[in-house]
């Protein structure tokens, strides 16, 4: 069960990141708010959507965590694929130089 969110206002208090479990049923919410009445997104203030996709490599000891996180990411990048193309939506890939220290 969703409660209601103003997007607008949230959008802009946005200055901490959010971890993937929290903010993506904002952003499932934003969506289905879009299909269903209408509402146009570019209203919202909206002016980008940013992803950080964390790739620790295939040998290291910590690939289970990038698995982990990998699936979070990947649900996002498709919740907001179908946003409007005029926000711009940047992936930040995150990957562990020093995972040994």
């Amino acid at each position: 069960m969703y409660r209601h969110v103003d997007v607008a206002d949230l959008l802009t208090q946005l200055a901490i990141p959010i971890p993937t479990a929290a903010i993506l049923p904002m952003v499932t919410y934003c969506l289905q708010q879009h299909t269903r009445s209408g509402v146009d997104l570019q209203n919202c203030r909206l002016v980008a959507v940013g992803h950080r996709v964390v790739y620790v490599g295939n040998e290291s000891k910590a690939s289970l965590l990038s698995t982990l996180h990998k699936t979070s990411a990947v649900q996002e990048l498709e919740v907001t694929r179908k946003w409007p193309h005029s926000i711009p939506r940047i992936v930040v890939f995150a990957i562990v130089f020093f995972h040994d220290l």
